[in-house]
């Protein structure tokens, strides 16, 4: 899907869990794929104050009925991390790279990741 150029949201309300990696206005239109009772989860960034429920008793409770919203963030120096190592480990988790760039190159990294067509990891690594 191409968040930029696409309007994902016209395709109406068909997704049970939409997960967010860009933030900001794709992050708003992501609402409008949701089903009723589906779940929008994002690591960049968190749902709007307009998104939240007054007096909703989780206030991950998007404004929409029925819709969960949150912000998943991981701490490597938690549980977490040694669950997805050895997702990793047992092949269960596959992750993509991209890239792999010298640390010298960390620049063009960011330029390559900020571009938003980046498929998968850039990885620097040390010579």
């Amino acid at each position: 899907m191409d968040h930029r150029n696409e309007d994902f949201a016209a395709r109406g309300r068909s997704a049970d869990v939409v997960p967010d990696t860009v933030g900001g206005d794709t992050l708003e239109r992501s609402y409008g794929t949701v089903v009723q009772g589906g779940f929008l989860v994002t690591v960049a960034g968190a749902p709007g104050p307009a998104k939240a429920v007054a007096g909703a008793p989780d206030p991950g409770e998007a404004e929409q009925p029925g819709i969960r919203a949150e912000t998943f963030t991981l701490d490597f120096h938690g549980s977490g991390s040694g669950r997805i190592a050895r997702l990793v480990d047992e092949r269960a988790l596959c992750l993509l790279v991209a890239r792999m760039l010298d640390l010298d190159d960390v620049s063009e990294a960011h330029q390559s990741s900020e571009s938003g067509w980046t498929r998968g990891k850039i990885v620097p690594r040390a010579r």
